[in-house]
């Protein structure tokens, strides 16, 4: 696609010497970011994905002059969906991909404004 970027990089969270959670990022067209959250599992329920997930959010419009920040989750992963929904993350679509369905969540620059104001 004219215009658009691919980055990867990713991101790891570590308390002690336990890993907590990885960010992986990908560059999409100019201005959009899609990313991915995992946690491992002795981690989770402890906040650390939200934390993360929003700190690095913040990030992204503050320093990448991201426009648009996306990601996909299982329909499945409910406390995914309910950490995106906690941060200000908004449902977008539904789509199959691979013979698969996915849950895409977004956030825009003015909806992370709005929340941040």
């Amino acid at each position: 696609m004219a215009g658009s970027t691919w980055r990867s990089t990713s991101t790891v969270l570590r308390s002690g010497a336990s890993r907590r959670s990885c960010l992986p990022v990908a560059g999409c067209p100019r201005g959009a970011f899609e990313i991915g959250i995992g946690l491992c599992e002795d981690a989770r329920g402890n906040g650390y994905g939200r934390e993360a997930l929003a700190l690095f959010t913040d990030w992204l419009f503050d320093h990448a002059e991201a426009e648009r920040v996306q990601a996909p989750t299982d329909p499945a992963n409910v406390a995914m969906r309910a950490v995106f929904e906690r941060i200000g993350w908004r449902l977008v679509e539904t789509l199959r991909q691979l013979d698969r369905d996915w849950m895409m969540y977004a956030l825009t620059r003015a909806e992370w404004r709005a929340r941040r104001a």
